[in-house]
């Protein structure tokens, strides 16, 4: 299956200072779903599926794909769209290479369907992207700004494995967890600041549901004024 308008417009090792998973994202340039010794079912496979590729929608399961071989944690999904409250968002003209672009696919916005890709560079009309599925196959292609419905960059304390797993190491001990903490790196230190809102872009209903527990807790204690006032 393809989607959008296809450009080569990268020559050369342009990605060595790039985030980790771009470097792997440009690493699987041309893969294609109809070469039977490709990689492209490696990207299913890391979601735990196995659907024919030539028949599935697999940008998706591309950007998971290479966000976990970077030690990220991203969540199953094929939809494009699943990633629009993941991570931080970024507005289009602060975009840096290797962002995650979300755009609407087809002749119109129907709210459903997506393509999804990893940011290269921009023009006055496009944005040019690393993505599969472009063309039926892994490819560097451009793509209206129009169509932009998100952009987002991978953060929190929780979302990479690598530092999940030692915050996990350190909370087996009190001894361990001074010594993990005691000389935090700058890294680590912004990205736990932003765990709470990363928990909070999975809960978008929190103030609704905090709301909610005040009031009964109010209509609790009312309830026990008027017990104790009827007692007396």
């Amino acid at each position: 299956m393809a989607a959008g308008h296809l450009e080569d417009i990268v020559t050369g090792n342009k990605y060595s200072d790039a985030p980790k998973w771009m470097q792997v994202a440009a690493g699987e340039l041309g893969q294609k779903e109809t070469d039977p010794y490709s990689r492209v079912k490696n990207y299913f496979e890391s979601d735990g599926v196995v659907p024919d590729p030539r028949g599935t929608p697999w940008c998706r399961y591309f950007v998971n794909y290479c966000l976990r071989e970077a030690d990220w944690s991203v969540p199953n999904g094929g939809m494009a769209r699943g990633l629009l409250n993941w991570g931080d968002k970024i507005d289009l003209t602060d975009a840096k290479v290797g962002d995650i672009i979300i755009l609407w696919r087809g002749t119109h916005d129907d709210g459903v369907s997506g393509h999804i890709g990893f940011f290269i560079k921009e023009d006055a009309y496009h944005v040019y992207l690393i993505g599969g599925n472009q063309g039926d196959a892994v490819t560097e292609g451009k793509f209206l700004k129009t169509k932009v419905i998100g952009v987002r960059r991978p953060r929190s304390l929780w979302s990479s494995k690598t530092i999940r797993a030692s915050v996990g190491t350190k909370l087996v001990g009190a001894t361990e967890v001074v010594n993990g903490i005691s000389t935090p790196s700058v890294e680590a230190a912004a990205e736990a600041k932003n765990w709470f809102g990363q928990v909070m872009d999975y809960l978008p209903n929190y103030r609704v549901t905090i709301g909610c527990i005040i009031l009964a807790l109010g209509l609790y204690i009312l309830l026990n004024k008027m017990r104790e006032t009827k007692n007396v």
